[in-house]
């Protein structure tokens, strides 16, 4: 598998392969696990996870040590250029992968959500999900606090036979765990993320999950939000101009 950092083309090569049972890990890096890489204090809100360096040390070790996994089969998705500039630099200039094994941590959202979302409800019987409700393997929403213990976790999913994808919507612990479980499964680790956020909370948790609204707003507050409804919705992420543009800066 080797990315071209094309938005469709690439969510089409995860998913090509996980059908095939490909043995290989997918990892996103976005706007929390990048202030975890560099130490600092993260609250989520969105996603309902927060994290301090002190208290929760072993979570930020277990997610350094998958950002810098070198494995062959690691695969990584970076806030990209388009969306987070800051962020993007940030990312490429502390990078361990080759670029063929890197894309975008959006990957599974904008205009690619819709069909990300139909392939994991028309296959749900096909792959083993991680997640906070409705998973085969429930987690805590936050597992950073308290330190959740995921090693019985680990051991039960390192026991599953087969090339049996496993998805995970568990925030950062799924990005260790993919790092963590590559060297024992022998089947696609994906971390989905929010994709399933609509079933598994039963409503929109993220602003990519809302249609912009129509009618004329008055409340200033309001206005705001549906301008990034606008912007978010079937976004489509563009890396190579966005690229150009932010060196240049």
């Amino acid at each position: 598998m080797i990315f071209s950092r094309e938005f469709a083309p690439d969510l089409h090569q995860v998913l090509a392969a996980t059908e095939v049972g490909e043995r290989f890990a997918f990892a996103r890096f976005g706007t929390g696990e990048c202030a975890i890489l560099k130490g600092e204090r993260v609250y989520a809100a969105g996603s309902r996870w927060h994290g301090d360096p002190e208290r929760n040390a072993t979570y930020y070790q277990g997610l350094k040590a998958a950002w810098e996994c070198t494995d062959p089969r690691w695969y990584v998705g970076i806030s990209c250029p388009c969306c987070n500039p800051p962020q993007h630099r940030w990312y490429m200039g502390n990078l361990h992968v080759p670029r063929e094994r890197l894309t975008f941590a959006q990957l599974f959202m904008g205009s690619n959500w819709p069909k990300t979302r139909q392939w994991l409800l028309e296959n749900r019987k096909n792959y083993i999900l991680v997640g906070p409700h409705k998973a085969d393997f429930e987690v805590p929403e936050n597992t950073f606090e308290p330190n959740w213990d995921w090693t019985q976790l680990r051991t039960n999913l390192s026991q599953i036979d087969g090339k049996t994808p496993i998805m995970f919507a568990a925030g950062p612990l799924g990005k260790i765990l993919c790092h963590e479980l590559l060297p024992t499964t022998h089947g696609p680790l994906i971390d989905i993320g929010s994709a399933l956020d609509l079933e598994m909370f039963e409503r929109p948790t993220r602003l990519y999950h809302h249609r912009p609204l129509r009618q004329k707003l008055k409340k200033k507050k309001d206005i705001k939000q549906n301008k990034v409804r606008k912007a978010l919705w079937l976004r489509t992420c563009k890396w190579k101009l966005a690229e150009k543009q932010v060196h240049k800066a």
